[in-house]
């Protein structure tokens, strides 16, 4: 996949570099059924939130929290798939805090960064 650029309401500028691993939109096991998680309208805006929420897992001081990661992903959907925005909000922010406090230590993701950004 091809990095993903994205100006958030702030004014951050945030690039997620190509070949991130991502899971695509996060859906519980029913909705899977009917939604698809790598639909190419929500695929960038998965990317960037799994990309917010993992680099909170491996970086001290990473700048953002759930609610700017989570503000984010609404965002994006708003933009690029409005009729499902509000909805797939709402359920990241009903069910996200135990994926955004649990600690990853994934070696595919540790070697995906060293790859990127260097060994840390």
């Amino acid at each position: 996949m091809s990095p993903v650029k994205f100006r958030d309401r702030y004014g951050w500028i945030w690039t997620v570099p190509e070949r991130y691993p991502t899971d695509g939109m996060s859906y519980p096991w029913l909705w899977q059924l009917f939604k698809d998680r790598f639909a190419r309208e929500t695929i960038d805006c998965a990317v960037l939130h799994d990309f917010t929420y993992s680099m909170h897992d491996y970086f001290d001081g990473w700048p953002i929290r759930r609610s700017h990661a989570d503000r984010n992903l609404l965002d994006g959907l708003l933009l690029k798939a409005p009729h499902e925005a509000r909805i797939d909000y709402i359920g990241v922010r009903l069910f996200g805090n135990p994926i955004y406090e649990h600690i990853s230590h994934d070696t595919y993701m540790i070697e995906w960064i060293d790859f990127s950004f260097g060994p840390f």
